[in-house]
């Protein structure tokens, strides 16, 4: 799964319209959309011994 697929998601979930835009977060780190989860695990040497915690910010752009 790509982090473009986790906004699509969110966008669902929320009902918001297309001008919403979605910024997904790793701490203070923006992720690109191309990044996959696994992308992820590697950069950000994650381990499976605790959740990787992403976060996420939406702002209207009208």
């Amino acid at each position: 799964m790509k982090v473009l697929h986790l906004k699509k998601l969110l966008q669902l979930k929320y009902e918001l319209k297309r001008h919403s835009d979605i910024e997904l977060l790793y701490k203070h780190d923006t992720l690109s959309d191309d990044y996959s989860m696994i992308d992820l695990a590697y950069i950000y040497s994650w381990r499976r011994n605790g959740h990787l915690s992403l976060y996420y910010k939406i702002s209207n752009t009208v």
